[in-house]
């Protein structure tokens, strides 16, 4: 017993180490919620139908890291998710992220199928290198897990594009539905992602 109480421990804090943010949109359901306690996800509201969630990469899938890993790791949650947002950015360095513009809009690409978890990484989008693709903020859109595309927030001909690319992914019979996150814009201020009017 306390072999196996002292490999849960051990993988409990090997998965906090190696969580990294990961964002999914939220779950609208007329059902009623199903509280799985400790097995439950951690996510973090971000309102407008967006969460924060923490996974680890396992090769072949993402394991969702649960509250019960917490618990058993003895960490807290702040430290936990500064952890995995810090994750997140390495994780796309590691992967080679590029920039690539395309009319008015720049996409991110080369994140390993997550680009629009991105956003979660203030550090992505603070950086130096950053301001020499706007001169004002950024709007973004990502309208499934593997898009992220934007342009500078006073671009009206960059906005457009990024609807039109949305439409375009949500309209698609070949899009995996699990993968949609958001048909809507978002625009950076003051460190938040704040919804563009429709």
């Amino acid at each position: 017993m306390l072999l196996k109480s002292w490999f849960e421990r051990r993988r409990a804090r090997k998965m906090c180490e190696y969580a990294m943010a990961y964002l999914k949109p939220t779950v609208v359901s007329s059902e009623p919620g199903l509280d799985l306690g400790p097995a439950s996800p951690i996510a973090r509201n971000l309102g407008h139908g967006l969460l924060e969630t923490y996974v680890v990469d396992k090769g072949n899938h993402f394991e969702m890291v649960q509250s019960a890993h917490l618990q058993l790791a003895g960490v807290e949650m702040e430290s936990f998710r500064a952890q995995a947002v810090s994750n997140l950015f390495g994780y796309a360095c590691n992967q080679g992220v590029e920039i690539i513009r395309t009319g008015h809009v720049w996409a991110v690409v080369n994140v390993g199928g997550i680009e629009a978890s991105l956003i979660l990484a203030d550090d992505f989008w603070e950086r130096d290198f950053m301001g020499k693709y706007v001169e004002n903020s950024f709007t973004v859109s990502i309208p499934a897990r593997d898009v992220l595309g934007f342009c500078d927030s006073r671009d009206d001909e960059g906005k457009q594009e990024l609807r039109d690319g949305v439409q375009r992914v949500w309209g698609s019979l070949d899009t995996d539905r699990k993968t949609l996150i958001s048909d809507r814009l978002f625009t950076r201020v003051d460190g938040a992602w704040l919804p563009e009017e429709n």
